[in-house]
């Protein structure tokens, strides 16, 4: 009786409703409900892992960049970690040319956490005799420090053994830092 039912609905809906090869078997078979319910489940599978490939972002094409002064939030949503982004340096490092007074002030490019430890050396041309000093000089601050260049000539005097060191003229001269946050 009911299997004549669903067959007199099913004959009663208008074609626009009921699917040309819908069929109504009544009892359903368990082999039916059984390939209906997997080919439900493979639909939703299909669904699901599109949506999660979508959503897992690609590796990055290009390795991200070197440190910066300060970080920054990178914008390419598609590759892991943002790639794009950088990490806040704890080192400042630089070369600058010192005058021939020997005195340069190091601003750094943006303020460091904490008063870091500097370090310079001073580049010697080829060649050089002279003895050349650098040195931070005073303290160092946040936003930067001073450096002190010296040169001084050595010579030799070899009948007394002694070295005689004299001033000679200054000039200009490459120094290199590194500063470190500690």
């Amino acid at each position: 009786m009911r299997g004549l039912v669903a067959l007199a609905v099913l004959a009663a809906c208008p074609a626009s409703v009921a699917p040309a090869s819908a069929q109504v078997i009544y009892p359903p078979s368990a082999a039916a409900i059984d390939a209906q319910a997997r080919a439900d489940a493979a639909t939703a599978k299909a669904s699901a892992d599109a949506a999660i490939a979508r959503s897992i972002p690609t590796p990055a094409l290009s390795p991200p960049p070197s440190v910066a002064d300060a970080s920054s939030m990178g914008n390419m949503t598609t590759q892991y970690a943002l790639a794009n982004h950088t990490h806040a340096s704890k080192a400042r490092k630089g070369r600058v040319l010192v005058p021939a007074n020997g005195q340069y002030a190091v601003t750094l490019a943006s303020a460091m956490g904490s008063a870091p430890l500097c370090a310079v050396t001073a580049e010697a041309t080829s060649g050089d005799t002279n003895v050349v000093n650098a040195q931070v000089d005073g303290v160092t601050t946040t936003t930067g420090f001073n450096i002190r260049i010296t040169r001084t000539a050595q010579s030799v005097v070899a009948l007394l053994g002694l070295t005689i060191l004299s001033v000679p003229t200054q000039v200009a001269t490459y120094a290199h830092y590194i500063c470190v946050e500690i």
